[in-house]
């Protein structure tokens, strides 16, 4: 139980890491491609609100907080394996 506890504290860092980098660049990109910093990460709630989201421009709470919530819990559900694999290389590597 302590190790998936453990595994869970660090994902919650890496993937929240990972989470505000990708944001960082899904905002450039945004701003070159369609000239709107929200528009990407509002395309990401196209899961609820439908092919409407997609073509969201401006920083809409209905799109662009849940957007960002689908992103940052996403980004922690990847970190849990990214963690998983970690932990199970190093415990190899100790018992070698």
């Amino acid at each position: 139980m302590t190790n998936w506890l453990q595994t869970l504290r660090l994902a919650a860092v890496s993937g929240t890491a990972a989470s505000t980098l990708s944001l960082a660049a899904l905002t450039v990109c945004g701003v070159r491609d369609c000239r709107s910093a929200f528009a990407p990460v509002n395309a990401v709630s196209h899961w609820i609100w439908g092919e409407r989201a997609r073509h969201a421009n401006g920083p809409w709470a209905r799109h662009t907080v849940l957007g960002y919530v689908i992103h940052h819990a996403m980004s922690v559900f990847w970190a849990v394996f990214y963690e998983t694999a970690v932990a199970r290389h190093h415990a190899r590597g100790a018992r070698a």
